[in-house]
């Protein structure tokens, strides 16, 4: 069964939440329009990724990874979306991009006593997405909407996310951009992370039983998993970004996010969490 909410867990998202929405909109009332220019730079990272997990069985685990952040005319990079703009003006803009998206499930880092539950579940990937990027440079924030599919190997599906940055400005080179999203998800994405299969059931009861027979395909999915379809789905969150530059080329970077998962994902019998956090902390080079 699914875990309630402990309300320290739901007091420090709450608390989290309102944070960045006051970095978001204090300085709107007390500064100029946001500085969006950008100069030719390349800065290459590695970072420390911190997942909260959302699955049963999953405790908070620790993975590298790389960071970009980069522009060369046309051309730009930020975290694992490489992209080019095909149309500037004076406030919009529009780009073509490709990403490596962060969602993926690794069976082997379910931990002993959850084992049972994922039985015939196979690891799911990171999927490599392209799509389009718009960008609305207004007065007061970054206006975003980021539309990416997946055309390669891992769930088929589609996501957006529509996101509001305001960047706070600081005369000593550090850089806090934070943000708040919408992030959608297809029926397709989340099937292909969070489905379970009737056929997925059948291994699964001849593991856990030695054979398999309508007794033994329902006692498992009476017992322990049943078959689940989810629909699309749209999750709410937070996040800021942190660039600090410690010398001329070296910086530490930083990073951390908060999304409230929805229905249609938390009610699949391998999700475990409503609460999904995700922090970064590494150092990069700008060449």
């Amino acid at each position: 069964m699914h875990s309630t909410n402990s309300l320290p867990h739901v007091t420090s998202a709450v608390l989290f939440s309102l944070f960045v929405g006051a970095l978001l909109w204090l300085p709107v009332v007390q500064s100029a329009e946001p500085d969006y220019s950008e100069e030719d730079h390349i800065l290459v990272g590695l970072e420390a990724v911190y997942e909260s997990g959302l699955y049963h069985g999953q405790d908070g685990y620790v993975y590298p990874d790389f960071y970009l952040h980069g522009r060369q005319g046309d051309f730009f990079a930020e975290g694992q979306t490489i992209g080019y703009d095909m149309f500037v003006g004076p406030r919009a803009s529009l780009s073509i991009a490709m990403t490596r998206d962060d969602t993926f499930l690794d069976v082997s880092s379910i931990d002993s006593e959850h084992k049972e539950l994922f039985y015939g579940i196979e690891d799911r990937k990171r999927a490599i997405e392209t799509g389009l990027i718009y960008k609305y440079r207004s007065r007061v924030a970054l206006v975003t909407f980021e539309y990416f599919k997946d055309y390669f190997d891992a769930h088929k599906g589609l996501r957006t996310v529509t996101r509001i940055t305001r960047p706070i400005p600081n005369n000593q080179g550090l850089q806090i951009e934070p943000s708040l999203f919408v992030e959608y998800h297809s029926e397709e994405f989340n099937s292909y992370y969070y489905r379970v299969t009737r056929a997925e059931n059948k291994v699964a009861a001849r593991q856990a039983f030695g054979v398999l027979s309508n007794t033994t395909l329902r006692r498992y999915r009476k017992d322990i998993r049943d078959e689940y379809q989810p629909g699309n789905s749209a999750h709410w969150g937070v996040d800021v970004r942190v660039l600090y530059p410690y010398s001329d080329r070296l910086s530490i970077t930083g990073y951390f996010s908060f999304m409230d998962i929805t229905g249609p994902v938390f009610r699949s019998p391998l999700v475990e969490d409503r609460k999904y956090y995700q922090s970064k902390i590494g150092l990069a080079y700008t060449f």
